[in-house]
Order: structure tokens, then C-alpha cells, then sequence
């Protein structure tokens, strides 16, 4: 069954589920290390390059990975899980062969080491084959029907490698006689503890991929100011292509965001250094930072606040999640304003006003992007 016809995600949810891209860079200062991955290996370049270095030779020579489909992991609830939500799902074709016969690659991202993960990979695999018998069932396709092949992969990355199970029979108590029988899945493990980038196989050639990697070695790293300004180097000569540019916003939130060991005046030396952005942007990254992260904070605790006078558990989770919204909403407005004051001087408070006023996340991120580029007030006033 072709996957186009296949619906992997929750329709009810779809709008909240969206994969976000590079373009949302300015809506995910609550990154953490799951959402940088799936922001960054959703990038057609870094797919790619990835599975060249992790599939056989012989798996890449009968896939056409230039028509890799990049999926949401949302599988929604099926008749044995309630739910299931992989990282993210690559969907490639066969090569010279039916064009609904294709391969799937369930991504699952650890920053630490889960023992279960395995376990998580193989209901996902389940997941995926109840889907496709449901589809071939209602195709009425059963009498030739064949479930695709599925290739679960760890990628790991944190302060130490991965040692946990790759099969899941390493979870079963063996039984003498009988221990090749029964249900047993494998998957490939890409444990960044253990990789040096610059030696991979391939992708080396390939900015986004190489940077990605190693500002992810970099957040756990105690030479974490280092690396991280290596990453940030193997993008420089591409600085002025907008997509690179979102690129290395983004990996400078997640560094801000989830380092363990780069301090605040190493990070700000690191932008300044690698002379990647200009002193306006630099400006505009440290105050951004700061503002959204104080406004995430407030509005969490006032969510709590809410959420505990109402005396329910929803309540308070109602509360936090409403929390978070305020205050990355009231964090864009603080950073509109400052970033105005920054570049074009003293804000007049009409201005000021008219920001404050406006509540919709969508209007704000436009005039986020208008405060970084308008040349005078008027122009910005023109916006509003």
C-alpha cells in the first residue's frame, strides 16, 4: 500500500502536531533535545546522508533515497496501544519496482540510555504493520498482501554511550531448546559517543549534516565551547543562504538551551567569534534568548498558580500548558520591542502599545520578523 494513502498521523491533533521547520525557529525557544532532532533530521540533506552511513551498501543500492518522504512519528491509537509516537518516520521506494512498494525507517532519539528502547522501536513496528493490513484489508489487496519492510534505528547521543539492549530477545528470559522462536526485533544504533564526524563514510561533503552532528556532541561535551564553534565553522562559508542561516539560529537556541557545560559568556564569545552573524543579530540572538526564556518561566509559574486554585489535576496541567503559551507570547512582545530599541533607538510608546496589545502568536512571530529587517519606525508602524 503506497503511503500516501496511509494516515500516520491524528487528524484531531494535526494542526498541534505539525513538524515544525527552520522557518518556526523563533516559536521553539522551549527546545529541548528531542525537538532539535526532529527539527534537524527532518532536513531532506541530513536524512539522507545519515542513512548512507548506517544502511549496508546493499540496502542503499535497491533504494531510490532521493525520493525520501520525511514523516511525523504520530501513529495515533491502533487495537493494541493507545498510543504510539516514533521521533520521525523516513518513507523511501524501491528502486525500478512498483511504486507502492517501499521501505520505512522508524528514528527513535535518546539523549540518555533507556533500557526499553527497543521495546519502544518494536511496538512501533507493530504499529506501522496494523496499519498497513487495515488498509490492504479494506484495498481488498489480502490475497497478495505483504507487509513493507520496516528498519528501526537508536540514535544516541549524552554523557555517555549507549549500552542498553539493540534486540529486543536481550529483554526475554531464554527458554533451552527454543530460543530462536518467538517474537525478536533489531535495530541499527548510531551512538554519537562513539563517532568521530570528520571519519564517517559519507556526508562529510554535506554542511547541514556535519554541523547537526557535531553541535550535538557539542551540548554534552565538556570542551563544549569548541566543538560547538567547530559546527558553527563548517557552515560559515554558506552564511548568506537563508535556509543555512535558519540553520545555524537554530542550532544556537539548542546550544543556549541544553549545554551542560558551555556558560553564558563562552556562548556569547562563540557567536561573536565565529563572525557568522552580524553585531545587530548577535544582539538580537542573546536578547531573544534571555527575554523568551524569563517569559517561559513567569507564565509557567502563573499557569501553576491557576491550575492549583482550581484544586484538579487538569486543572493544573490546563494551567501550565496555558502558562507556557503566555509566556512565549509575552516573550515575542518583549523581544519586538527590544530588538526596535536595539536597532533603530528609543521606542516610541505608541509603538510599544500597539505590540502589547496584540495576543495572536502568529501576528507576533510577523513582526518579530519585521523588527529584524525594517529600517525606520514608520516602516515597522506600516506592519502593525
Amino acid at each position: 500500500m503506497s503511503p500516501e494513502n496511509e494516515n500516520f498521523s491524528d487528524d484531531k491533533n494535526s494542526s498541534r502536531n505539525r513538524r515544525i521547520s527552520l522557518d518556526d525557529w523563533v516559536s521553539i525557544y522551549h527546545i529541548n533535545h528531542d525537538t532539535f532532532f526532529q527539527l534537524v533530521f527532518a532536513l531532506p540533506e541530513v536524512a539522507i546522508a545519515f542513512l548512507k552511513n548506517v544502511l549496508p551498501s546493499k540496502t542503499i543500492e535497491t533504494i531510490e533515497l532521493e525520493k525520501i518522504e520525511i514523516q511525523d512519528g504520530i501513529l495515533g491509537e491502533s487495537d493494541f496501544f493507545k498510543k504510539s509516537a516514533a521521533d520521525l518516520i523516513y518513507v523511501v521506494p524501491y528502486k525500478k519496482g512498483n511504486e507502492k512498494l517501499h521501505v520505512f525507517v522508524i528514528l527513535e532519539h535518546k539523549s540518555y540510555s533507556d533500557r526499553l528502547t527497543i521495546f519502544q522501536l518494536t511496538k512501533y513496528c507493530v504499529h506501522i504493520m496494523e496499519r498497513e493490513l487495515k488498509n490492504a484489508e479494506n484495498d481488498k489487496e489480502m490475497a497478495s498482501f505483504q507487509f513493507s519492510s520496516i528498519i528501526p534505528i537508536i540514535i544516541h547521543h549524552g554523557e555517555s554511550a549507549f549500552y542498553e539492549p539493540t534486540e529486543l530477545n536481550n529483554l526475554i528470559i531464554p527458554t533451552l531448546g527454543v530460543e530462536q522462536y518467538g517474537i525478536n526485533a533489531k535495530a541499527f544504533l548510531f551512538d554519537l559517543n562513539r563517532i568521530s564526524v570528520d571519519k564517517l563514510k559519507f556526508g562529510t561533503n554535506v554542511p547541514e549534516f556535519t554541523s547537526v552532528l557535531k553541535m550535538m556532541q557539542a551540548v554534552f561535551s565538556r570542551h563544549g565551547k569548541d566543538e560547538a564553534s567547530e559546527a558553527l565553522t563548517v557552515l560559515r562559508p554558506y552564511s548568506d543562504f537563508p535556509k543555512f542561516r535558519n540553520l545555524v539560529y537554530t542550532l544556537l537556541i539548542y546550544l543556549a538551551r541544553c549545554s551542560r557545560h558551555v556558560t553564558k559568556q563562552e556562548y556569547n564569545q562563540i557567536i561573536y567569534d565565529n563572525n557568522i552573524v552580524d553585531q545587530g543579530e548577535f544582539k538580537m540572538i542573546s536578547i531573544a534568548d534571555q527575554f523568551i526564556a524569563e517569559g517561559i518561566e513567569q507564565g509557567i509559574e502563573q499557569g501553576i498558580e491557576q491550575g492549583i486554585e482550581q484544586g484538579i489535576e487538569q486543572g493544573i496541567e490546563q494551567g501550565i500548558e496555558q502558562g507556557i503559551e503566555q509566556g512565549l507570547i509575552q516573550g515575542l512582545k518583549n523581544n519586538i520591542i527590544q530588538i526596535l530599541a536595539e536597532r533603530l533607538g528609543k521606542v516610541p510608546q505608541s509603538v510599544q502599545d500597539s505590540i502589547n496589545e496584540k495576543c495572536d502568536k502568529i501576528a507576533l512571530q510577523t513582526l518579530f520578523q519585521s523588527a529584524l529587517h525594517v529600517k525606520s519606525f514608520e516602516e515597522f508602524i506600516k506592519e502593525l
